[in-house]
């Protein structure tokens, strides 16, 4: 997502405390909103932190060029949310 700050955050559409019920997260201007607690957390603050909770679980991911780069071992490591 593209925060409001102009920076780009990656996500898996889980968390570590939610991700069972597989209802993911749904963006509400300058937010996401957790559909299965109503959580809302600021897109410009997904990936801060220790992470964890109800948090969008954070992928790390680079910019090269106009791209976003995500490695597939951090794509798998995810595995376990779906």
């Amino acid at each position: 997502v593209k925060a409001p700050n102009g920076s780009y955050r990656v996500a898996f559409d889980a968390c570590e405390v939610c991700f069972q019920e597989k209802k993911g997260y749904v963006q509400d201007g300058g937010f996401m909103t957790c559909r299965q607690c109503n959580k809302k957390f600021a897109t410009d603050r997904i990936g801060e932190g220790p992470g964890g909770g109800c948090n969008p679980a954070a992928i790390p991911a680079r910019q090269a060029g106009g791209n976003l780069v995500i490695s597939v071992a951090d794509i798998r490591s995810g595995a376990r949310f779906f």
